[in-house]
């Protein structure tokens, strides 16, 4: 969903369009049923294909698992901290975000 436009379906690799229908910033939410909605914030400079924003909710933007147990949790946290590239490593927010969804599961 973007900015209240939406939903829209991904395809099998995750990658689905979405068209704006006015500029500035917007959020963007990715659901996915059993784990928790993320958002990212894109700023929209323009209307058409020439202006395309690409967001990927993986890594730092990952969907987090509703219910994660402890080896998740941990291998989450060596991605923060042994990231094996930038693309696949996580920043602390999102490492603290996994541990938090370990302790206080959503049902």
């Amino acid at each position: 969903m973007l900015g209240g436009i939406g939903p829209v379906v991904s395809d099998q690799y995750g990658h689905y369009e979405i068209m704006a229908t006015a500029t500035g910033s917007k959020n963007v939410v990715a659901h996915k049923d059993g784990f928790r909605d993320r958002t990212e914030t894109v700023n929209i400079s323009g209307l058409g294909t020439g202006y395309a924003a690409t967001c990927n909710f993986q890594g730092t933007k990952g969907l987090i698992p509703n219910a994660p147990d402890m080896w998740y949790a941990l291998d989450c946290v060596n991605l923060w901290l042994y990231p094996p590239n930038p693309d696949t490593g996580l920043d602390m927010w999102t490492a603290l975000d996994v541990i938090n969804a370990w302790l206080y599961p959503l049902q």
